[in-house]
């Protein structure tokens, strides 16, 4: 049996979305492939709660705060979706696990891309392009990031290397020194943070929209 710990975060705007990713995960998994659910959630009902876990069981974690203070909070990335940078010290029983939106919908089985090779990598996830010069002069932060930036909507997350390099203290040092530039926050710190100690995966994970109109 393949147990494979998936972390979803969402609100109850996205409580439609969650079901259909759900179902569509479970729908192409093989037989000997189990997924253990963890929701990090905010404002949630417990008639969406209960409609959720009677698709799957799901292991509820309420995040009722924003970690990095409200000047990271925007109509567009609301308090929770910073939230997604404190799964290393949440999940301290786990040295590895995988994290996807749920805007999404699941076409094969994640056994493959969990078993990816992360040692050396402090996680693995799909290039949104090349960090160009024109990218840096119109966000600053992008001068910190790496020659490539990646896309944190799917991520084989290594916690095990990011807990012993204090991740999370490097993610607090860059937003306290760029927190008023971020634009998407979790992906602006993680590429930042973990830049040159990321794993590229195939696009067969997931497609950003700039390369999927370009190419």
């Amino acid at each position: 049996m393949n147990k494979i710990p998936l972390v979803l975060l969402f609100n109850e705007n996205y409580a439609l979305a969650a079901s259909v990713a759900l179902l569509s995960l479970l729908d192409c998994k093989k037989p000997e492939t189990e997924y253990e659910i963890f929701v990090m959630y905010e404002n949630m009902s417990d008639d969406a709660m209960q409609k959720l876990n009677s698709i799957t069981p799901i292991n509820w974690i309420k995040i009722d705060y924003n970690p990095f203070g409200e000047t990271l909070t925007t109509d567009r990335f609301p308090a929770i979706c910073c939230s997604r940078l404190l799964i290393p010290m949440l999940f301290a029983e786990y040295d590895k696990v995988l994290y996807s939106d749920v805007d999404v919908m699941f076409k094969k089985d994640l056994t493959e891309v969990f078993n990816t090779d992360i040692t050396n990598y402090y996680w693995a996830g799909v290039a949104n392009g090349k960090n160009t010069q024109e990218l840096k002069h119109g966000h600053p932060p992008c001068y910190e990031m790496g020659d490539t930036i990646f896309v944190d909507g799917f991520m084989v997350m290594n916690l095990k290397k990011m807990r012993q390099e204090n991740f999370y203290e490097k993610c607090q040092d860059v937003v306290d020194r760029w927190k008023s530039s971020l634009i998407s926050v979790g992906m602006d710190v993680l590429n930042m943070v973990c830049r040159d100690q990321i794993c590229q995966l195939d696009y067969v994970y997931q497609i950003p929209g700039e390369i999927y109109h370009t190419d």
